[in-house]
């Protein structure tokens, strides 16, 4: 995971979180057991966006709540989503404000700036643009398959099924 690397070489005293959105798009058996895994490294959290009943809201509050009684001698503390493209992150922000307070849409690169959102007094929320790291040597496979272009941008949708194919078949959950 390059961004978990860059973070532990640069920034060793920032925390990182690890929240799996979009969780009721997955069997509860499946979660369960990334959330098991990932805990070991990170605090880690299910969670589904809904601005009328999210799920995982309280524990990433309860964590938010911690953070603001670790750090008493900061002014503020400052949050950041990062991760893919379309995976949830201004969503999440707007389940934990209870209302839009960021624009989400379901295509990768809706945000294109850092958005800061106050949270509390001294907690500060920033949806940022989805960031894809791609490994040296790799072509737009990579980025296609983790949803990070939008459809109507690839040319050529047929040069990608084959990929899909064998993706496929080497993931073992």
């Amino acid at each position: 995971m390059a961004l978990e690397e860059h973070l532990k070489k640069h920034f060793p005293h920032k925390h990182m979180v690890l929240l799996l959105n979009k969780s009721d798009l997955v069997p509860i058996w499946n979660i369960a057991k990334w959330v098991k895994y990932l805990s070991k490294s990170y605090p880690t959290i299910a969670y589904r966006s809904s601005l009328t009943n999210p799920f995982g809201k309280g524990a990433l509050i309860n964590i938010f709540r911690q953070f603001d009684i670790f750090h008493r001698d900061k002014k503020n503390i400052s949050i950041g989503f990062v991760g893919y493209p379309n995976v949830g992150k201004s969503s999440v922000i707007n389940s934990l404000k209870e209302r839009k307070v960021c624009k989400a849409a379901p295509v990768p690169g809706e945000t294109r700036v850092w958005q800061y959102v106050t949270l509390t007094k001294r907690i500060y929320l920033i949806d940022c643009p989805g960031t894809v790291h791609v490994s040296e040597g790799k072509d737009d496979v990579e980025s296609v398959l983790k949803g990070c272009v939008r459809a109507e941008k690839i040319d050529h949708p047929s040069y990608y099924i084959e990929h899909i194919i064998e993706k496929g078949t080497s993931t073992v959950i």
